[in-house]
């Protein structure tokens, strides 16, 4: 039954999601399609070689579909099952050819490190989030993402455009921020500013374009991350 429904909507699903979905192996799918194949007679025209032209086309919709998922054993696979007949290695070929292959997961890189003996910044607010009078405590989450940044999808499909991206250049909130901070800030007062780790002198250059004096700390990975901002 299941073997049946997902053979009924390959052409709309991939044929690794539906089995994922439904509890079943992709190896037991395409063992149950070959030994039906061999039980009928082939359909007219099902041995004909398709074009390359025509078999590109089939693997950039599917590389698409998939979110750039697979590499070429998983798009044969999907190929197969969607009733294109075609060998492993032609479309490895064509796939190296044209430059289409999976995409690789980054790297995960521990930034916490809770048992380092560096110098620790005094807890100021010890848990207190409630303000007596406005403008005595201020938080915020900085945006510092390019619109057009790839993503992992496990981002992209589940957070808001507005909470990851802030214009072309990843900028927009820093040119909001700069003009508007002097009032802000108490007397000897400094504000730390998230930054991505690529752009240190482009919002430093925003920031001390403001009269602002400008330092940078890095996280624990090493990598720009923090500005601090003093206005001189």
């Amino acid at each position: 039954m299941k073997y049946a429904w997902i053979k009924r909507h390959k052409k709309h699903w991939p044929v690794s999601l539906a089995c994922d979905v439904l509890g079943v192996s992709t190896s037991g799918f395409f063992e149950n399609m070959r030994r039906k194949g061999t039980e009928q007679p082939s359909k007219p025209g099902a041995n004909k070689r398709i074009s390359n032209e025509a078999l590109l086309a089939h693997i950039r919709a599917i590389h698409v579909e998939v979110k750039q998922e697979y590499g070429w054993p998983k798009m044969w696979k999907e190929l197969v099952a969607r009733d294109i007949r075609v060998g492993k290695e032609r479309v490895r070929r064509m796939m190296q050819e044209h430059g289409i292959k999976a995409r690789g997961k980054r790297k995960f890189v521990v930034t916490t490190d809770s048992k380092h003996k560096l110098p620790i910044a005094a807890n100021l607010l010890q848990r207190n989030f409630t303000a007596a009078a406005p403008n005595q405590v201020w938080t915020g989450d900085i945006t510092y993402i390019a619109t057009d940044e790839a993503l992992a999808p496990d981002v992209v499909d589940w957070e808001p455009a507005s909470a990851l991206f802030a214009g072309n250049d990843g900028l927009d909130d820093y040119r909001v921020i700069a003009p508007v901070l002097t009032p802000q800030l108490a007397p000897g007062g400094i504000a730390c500013i998230e930054i991505g780790h690529t752009q240190r002198d482009t919002v430093t250059a925003l920031f001390e374009a403001q009269g602002f004096t400008v330092d940078c700390r890095p996280d624990l990975a090493g990598r720009d991350r923090c500005l601090i901002v003093q206005f001189k």
